[in-house]
């Protein structure tokens, strides 16, 4: 029988990503808030799309409020920095957060989990793990580097793997090697 020591892996947004993020959509509220008070001649987009100047300022609202969304939730992760997340591999369980903002942490069985994927978007990878409860997303930012975002990826595999023969369960889907 083979038993799996707890492993564990650091998991934090990047301080420079998060800074350059508060700087851009700061920026941005600043810049769409002030036109919101000053504008009074509209606006004309590429000579296609006019709008008066009450439909700017409306305009210039839903941007100004995204914007300021963007920068309070990276504010909130700026905040919450000092408390360090891990995600932790044990002998029956995945613990880890269960996102960014709030830093609260899920613990979820090896039984419960039905399948995992890895997801690419511009460069930038995710595991996704689906369980019974719903899904959880791992972030290879959040880690220190790609390679000990393939080593995650490769021991959650096998774990699964092991915990599935061991215990006769078949609900684990490995359609695809996880680990690109």
């Amino acid at each position: 029988m083979t038993s799996f020591p707890d492993k564990k892996f650091p998991y934090k947004a990047k301080l420079v990503q998060l800074m350059l993020g508060l700087l851009m959509f700061g920026g941005i509220t600043v810049i769409f808030g002030r036109a919101v008070v000053i504008d009074t001649q509209g606006v004309i987009a590429n000579q296609l799309f006019p709008l008066s100047p009450q439909l700017s300022k409306i305009f210039y609202w839903i941007v100004t409020l995204t914007s300021g969304v963007m920068f309070l939730g990276m504010i909130m992760v700026l905040l919450r920095g000092n408390v360090p997340l891990q995600i932790t591999l044990s002998e029956n369980l995945i613990r880890a957060p269960k996102g960014f903002l709030t830093g609260s942490m899920v613990s979820i069985p090896y039984a419960d989990i039905t399948s995992m994927k890895i997801v690419e978007y511009h460069k930038n990878f995710s595991l996704r793990i689906h369980h019974k409860q719903g899904m959880l997303c791992i972030y290879e930012s959040a880690l220190p580097n790609r390679q000990t975002f393939q080593d995650l990826t490769k021991e959650l595999a096998l774990r699964l793997k092991t915990h599935q023969t061991r215990n006769g369960i078949s609900t684990y889907n490995a359609d695809k090697s996880p680990v690109s």
